[in-house]
């Protein structure tokens, strides 16, 4: 294999031998377009010397199974990597600020993505069609997202939500296609968007996360009422989920009572969840005091 590099921009990709896997030379700074389109490389590792891939560079490589893209690398043009049925892994750097449209169409063995913090709009069609897609990981820093953005992304399971204050993660495989769409506009939308998007869903087990996402990110009066009625509900999901943070952020709202707390408790040590147990037990000491639940405390 070869590489056509001219002042630093690799120009073309020359392949000599099928299923490569491919280092770029470090000292190249750009990718141009289309360089290593209809290629049959399997892997490809992007240096920390290039600043920019240039658009459909990596198109319809369909033998392509990993990416590794430098942090140092600043934009990826768009369908940089349409059409890689087969890409499994990729990582998006965290100085990207634009995912262009079309950038992963149809990668559809994608199964998880991170986007990044920096991150702040999400162009047409990125992740059209990666059908196997289970697994995002998005920050509410975007505040632009385009049409069919998540679109045929029917297997998508775990949903966390990175914000200034606390992260929210929304794991369930019961989601209507609809309410997957809500989750995604609910993250790019302004306060008063995402509020009417909380009110009109109707299913507890979509609506109690973002519930809890409004009243620790925002103080968010709507989201404080929801919880306050779905109390027991809500610090089981934190248990559940394992969720220190907010769970902490939930308890300072003092809504959780005498009448529940112990039962709370239980919940934890059945669910061997030490720190949470540890947490709701110094919240009953400090605001309602010790009954019997302690005799059982189980590390």
């Amino acid at each position: 294999m070869g590489f056509e590099i001219e002042n630093g921009v690799l120009k073309k990709y020359i392949e000599e031998e099928i299923d490569a896997e491919v280092v770029i030379p470090y000292g190249v700074t750009s990718i141009a377009k289309q360089a290593f389109s209809n290629s049959k490389i399997r892997s490809i590792v992007i240096p920390e010397s290039v600043e920019s891939i240039g658009n459909m560079a990596f198109y319809s490589c369909m033998s392509l199974k990993s990416a590794v893209i430098s942090d140092n690398v600043k934009s990826i043009g768009h369908g940089a990597f349409k059409h890689c049925y087969f890409l499994e892994s990729v990582n998006i750097p965290k100085s990207i600020k634009v995912i262009e449209y079309n950038t992963f169409w149809g990668c559809h063995c994608l199964k998880s993505i991170v986007i990044p913090d920096g991150v702040e709009s999400i162009g047409n069609s990125a992740f059209f069609s990666c059908g196997c897609l289970e697994s995002l990981t998005i920050s509410t820093n975007v505040s632009e997202i385009g049409i069919d953005v998540f679109k045929g992304c029917d297997n998508l399971k775990n949903i966390t939500i990175k914000g200034r204050k606390s992260t929210i993660k929304i794991c369930n495989n019961k989601f209507t296609k609809a309410e997957k769409t809500n989750i995604v506009d609910f993250v790019t939308a302004n306060s008063d968007e995402r509020e009417q998007i909380f009110s009109d869903m109707l299913r507890l087990i979509c609506k109690l996360p973002l519930a809890v996402f409004l009243a620790c990110e925002h103080h968010n009066e709507t989201a404080k009422k929801y919880i306050k009625k779905n109390i027991t509900k809500t610090i089981k999901m934190c248990v559940d989920n394992d969720d220190a943070e907010n769970l902490t952020s939930i308890l300072s709202l003092n809504y959780v009572t005498k009448e529940n707390i112990d039962k709370l408790i239980s919940y934890a040590i059945d669910s061997r969840k030490p720190e949470i147990q540890i947490i709701l037990s110094n919240y009953k000491n400090d605001n309602i005091g010790f009954g019997n639940t302690f005799d059982k405390f189980v590390l």
